[in-house]
């Protein structure tokens, strides 16, 4: 049961801050994500991830809901905290092109529309040559044309820089064969070539 205390901060909360306080409180849970490798299990309420989202909604409350616990394999235990803070809390701060990548991909997979813009919107103030790799890859994963060619316009500000940098070993093979075609204007043929040997 719910504290006297509880409900009375519940009582004189508007929506947002009442589900602030069950996130931090974690009263009322009735269910454990368990992600591989994290020390920490997450206790949530399976009504607020439904509310989210399809896939949770159909996961958790479809014919094939299983119990009070599910096992996440693949999502990065810190990505998925901000997630659920942000399902909880509505903030959308994100502190790094790393973790706004990995928000973006679970967006993508939960089918979190909104959030998808979010982090889509985020990484195009923050694309420049040196992050053109990593979020490019994603961009073209998620078949994001405005973030695909906000990188396509860094590069082509500072066209050498991306052929030359350690961090071109990270660009996957599809993103590799895009930028080929795009026929980028570098300085000259062979900084494409040191990029190639690079890669």
């Amino acid at each position: 049961r719910m504290s006297e205390l509880s409900q009375k901060e519940l009582q004189a909360s508007n929506p947002t801050q009442c589900l602030t306080q069950l996130f931090l409180s974690k009263e009322l849970v009735d269910l454990t994500v368990i992600i591989p490798g994290n020390n920490d299990n997450f206790k949530v309420h399976r009504l607020v991830l439904g509310m989210w989202s399809s896939v949770f909604k159909a996961m958790l409350f479809g014919p094939m809901a299983e119990g009070d616990t599910i096992t996440l394999e693949e999502d990065p235990p810190k990505a998925f905290s901000w997630l659920l803070n942000y399902m909880y809390t509505g903030q959308t701060d994100l502190s790094s092109v790393d973790l706004a990548l990995q928000v973006y991909l679970l967006a993508n997979k939960y089918l979190m529309k909104p959030l998808k813009t979010i982090c889509s919107k985020y990484l195009q103030i923050k694309v420049s040559a040196k992050s053109v790799p990593e979020i490019l890859n994603i961009a073209t994963l998620l078949e994001d044309e405005t973030l695909i060619n906000k990188c396509t316009e860094a590069l082509e500000s500072s066209p050498d820089s991306m052929w030359l940098s350690p961090t071109i070993g990270v660009l996957n093979s599809d993103s590799l064969e895009m930028l080929l075609k795009k026929a980028l204007s570098v300085s000259s043929e062979s900084v494409i070539y040191q990029g190639l040997l690079k890669w």
